[in-house]
C-alpha cells in the first residue's frame, strides 16, 4: 500500500511566520506532540512540543529556528514500510508526504499507521510472531519457511528490515498461525537462526492489545 493512503488529512500545518507560543497552543488543542512545517507548499521538517516548550521564549517564529527532522519525508507512491523506516531513521513519530514535485501533501502518523502494521502481520488470527536476526547473505525465506511448515505451522506474513546496529543482518519479523511456538523456535535454532524475541497471541482484547504494542516497541514504531 502506498503512502498516499495513510495520510491524516485533519493534521494541521505550521507555517514559518507562525510564532512558537501559537504552535504550542495548536498542539495542545489537536493533542498532537510533533506538527508538519511547511514553507512555500513543501516539506521543511517536523516541530517538536518538547523541543519548543523548552526554547527560552515563545515569542519566536519557528522560521527562525534550526530545522528538525527534514529527513522524515516521503514520496505519495512509497510503500508505508518506508514511512516507517523514514520515521525511525529521524526519530520522529510524524513523516512528511511530498508528491513528484515535491510539493506537500500531508502528514503520516506513525501511531496510526502501527495499526495497518498489526493488520498486515494478520495480529487478528490466533498465532503468534517471532523475530529472527539473520544475517543478510544467508537469509533465505523459503528456507525459513520450509523449517516452519515442518512443524505443521503456516507464515501468514513478514516484515523485514535492516539492523540498524549493524548492516550486514536483518531482523525478520515473521506471523506464524500458531499459538504455541516452542517447537518452531526449538527448529529454528536447531538450524542457526537466532531468535531475538517471540509474542504469542493472548484470547482477551486486552491482552491482545498490550502483545501488540510489545511488538511494535520491539519494532522501535
Amino acid at each position: 500500500m502506498k503512502a498516499e493512503t495513510f495520510i491524516n488529512h485533519t493534521l494541521p500545518r505550521v507555517s514559518p511566520q507562525d510564532v512558537v507560543g501559537d504552535v504550542l497552543e495548536l498542539m495542545a488543542e489537536t493533542v498532537q506532540a510533533e506538527l508538519p512545517l511547511v514553507n512555500e507548499g513543501r516539506f521543511a521538517g517536523v516541530l517538536s512540543e518538547a523541543a519548543l516548550s523548552a526554547l527560552p521564549s515563545d515569542d519566536v517564529f519557528v522560521g527562525q529556528l534550526p530545522p528538525t527532522g527534514l529527513s522524515a519525508v516521503v514520496h505519495t507512491d512509497q510503500h508505508y514500510y518506508d514511512v516507517l523506516k523514514a520515521a525511525s531513521d529521524a526519530k520522529t513519530h510524524l513523516v512528511g508526504v511530498v508528491n513528484q514535485d515535491g510539493q506537500y501533501e500531508g502528514s503520516i502518523l506513525t501511531a496510526e499507521l502501527a495499526q495497518v502494521l498489526g493488520a498486515g502481520l494478520s495480529l487478528q488470527l490466533p498465532g503468534g510472531v517471532v523475530v529472527l536476526h539473520v544475517r543478510e547473505r544467508d537469509y533465505s525465506m523459503a528456507e525459513i519457511a520450509r523449517l516452519i511448515e515442518s512443524n505443521e505451522a503456516k507464515v501468514l506474513n513478514s516484515y523485514i528490515e535492516a539492523d540498524e546496529g549493524d548492516y550486514q543482518y536483518l531482523r525478520v519479523v515473521l506471523r506464524i498461525n500458531q499459538t504455541d511456538l516452542t517447537r518452531i523456535v526449538a527448529t529454528l535454532e536447531r538450524f542457526g537462526y537466532v531468535v531475538q524475541a517471540k509474542f504469542h497471541q493472548a484470547t482477551s482484547p486486552d491482552l491482545d492489545q498490550e502483545r501488540l504494542n510489545s511488538l511494535l516497541r520491539f519494532l522501535d514504531i
